[in-house]
């Protein structure tokens, strides 16, 4: 996706509310806000807690009787955003990064 693709998903409202505080684009791509918004818009995963099995589980024993080994998966957005500062600091423009989501 490219810059302005990018910000034609931020929801209007949030984007009136975005575009009139922010100073620049660089202050845009950093608002956490943003990101999730975004990520709705794409049908990006939230945070959840999945059960990575416990030692009932791996033993076929009912798990109901044994505690779970809960993990919690990051939101998509909040790991497309790290992945961008990343990217950033690697030399990458806005728009190289942007292009791979």
């Amino acid at each position: 996706m490219t810059t302005q693709e990018f910000i034609q998903k931020i929801p209007e409202e949030l984007r009136l509310h975005t575009l009139g505080h922010c100073k620049s684009l660089s202050e845009l791509v950093l608002d956490t806000e943003v990101w999730r918004a975004v990520g709705k818009v794409e049908g990006w995963e939230e945070d959840k807690e999945v059960c990575r099995g416990s030692i009932a589980c791996i033993k076929g024993v009912d798990e109901k009787h044994s505690p779970c080994l809960w993990e919690t998966i990051e939101a998509d957005w909040k790991v497309n955003i790290h992945r961008m500062v990343q990217a950033l600091i690697d030399g990458k423009s806005l728009e190289e990064y942007l292009s791979t989501l």
